[in-house]
């Protein structure tokens, strides 16, 4: 009886390899979908709130494809052998009924194996390629967990971080393989920037962020912070003077002494950090700026610094983000949200 069975499943597997439709429409779909999708949705971050659908999930909707194409396959080929009389001559033979259709649930549960293999691996070889927006551009040069993805510390981080429709900020994104280096950039950025206790404008410490920047060639960060200064003046007229000043230099007609002064000392700090001395600070003092305040400058310049070197480091820019939003609610420490 065991050696009927084997060869019986041998028969059918070979009468199931030999109909090319079968082949592609249970081996061959479910892995193309799952490719293909994959690739146009799996490292993307679809914006719920905006596009008014549920998230998408390719490998549920690529195992359900394998298991429902089995049994309806098994369903179709018993059919097709009652149809034909083949089951009224596998009668005539030895083979009892439970052998015959063990055969054939032991042919589609090696193509399924087949299947959940190949996805298995073609998943395994898409998890190393770089992230990429729903558009399919690289939104990094280096592997990145989406929010849907997300799983333990890193969804609680992602969670805390997040602006609407759970979109987490890709220079956010890239700390995800590492997400204590997250923690510790959301915690700088929070404190430097966007704590109760500066005192200097934040409009103009978001001018520092945006100087720095521009100064390091990072569109990312220029974009990003030029829209939250935008957000903070509530100007646009002043907003778009304020850029112009700073990207040629001509500080006088939008600026103040004391400003230009400070604006000067972050020029020196990042082009020529070694080149900074006392006398840059007394001349801070000088016009105004008390010891305080000119940490708080140093810290924005220094902390721009890092976030543009990350960003120009590891290729991050702004596509799927939603440029100028900030985690700046100032009368609570804890709250990173973007909003």
């Amino acid at each position: 009886m065991l050696k009927g069975f084997w060869k019986l499943t041998w028969v059918e597997t070979k009468v199931f390899l030999r109909e090319p439709m079968g082949v592609v429409g249970t081996v061959g779909l479910p892995v193309i979908l799952f490719i293909v999708l994959g690739r146009v949705l799996g490292s993307g971050r679809l914006d719920v709130a905006s596009a008014g659908q549920a998230p998408f999930n390719v490998p549920i909707l690529a195992a359900l494809v394998i298991a429902v194409s089995a049994v309806l396959s098994l369903v179709k080929i018993i059919s097709i052998y009652r149809e034909g009389g083949i089951l009224k001559r596998l009668r005539a033979t030895p083979l009892s009924p439970v052998t015959i259709l063990s055969a054939h649930v032991a042919v589609k549960l090696l193509v399924t194996v087949t299947q959940k293999w190949r996805r298995q691996r073609d998943a395994a070889e898409y998890k190393q390629q770089p992230a990429r927006s729903l558009r399919g551009e690289t939104m990094t040069w280096i592997k990145t967990i989406v929010y849907e993805e997300a799983v333990g510390a890193l969804r609680k981080l992602y969670d805390r971080v997040k602006g609407p429709g759970n979109n987490v900020d890709n220079i956010m994104l890239a700390h995800s393989l590492r997400p204590h280096t997250m923690e510790g950039h959301m915690a700088l950025y929070k404190y430097v920037l966007h704590h109760p206790g500066n005192t200097v404008p934040k409009w103009f410490l978001e001018a520092v962020g945006l100087y720095t920047s521009l100064l390091n060639k990072c569109p990312y960060c220029i974009e990003h912070h030029y829209q939250g200064m935008m957000r903070l003046l509530n100007d646009d007229v002043r907003s778009k003077a304020i850029r112009a000043a700073l990207e040629s230099g001509d500080w006088a007609a939008v600026f103040t002494p004391g400003e230009a002064a400070a604006l000067a000392y972050v020029r020196t700090l990042t082009e020529s950090p070694a080149a900074v001395s006392h006398a840059d600070i007394r001349s801070l003092r000088d016009l105004g700026w008390e010891d305080g305040e000119i940490l708080e400058i140093n810290q924005v310049a220094a902390y721009f610094n890092y976030a543009n070197r990350t960003v120009l480091g590891l290729g991050i820019n702004t596509e799927g983000d939603l440029l100028g939003l900030s985690p700046g609610d100032s009368s609570d420490v804890t709250n990173w949200q973007h909003q």
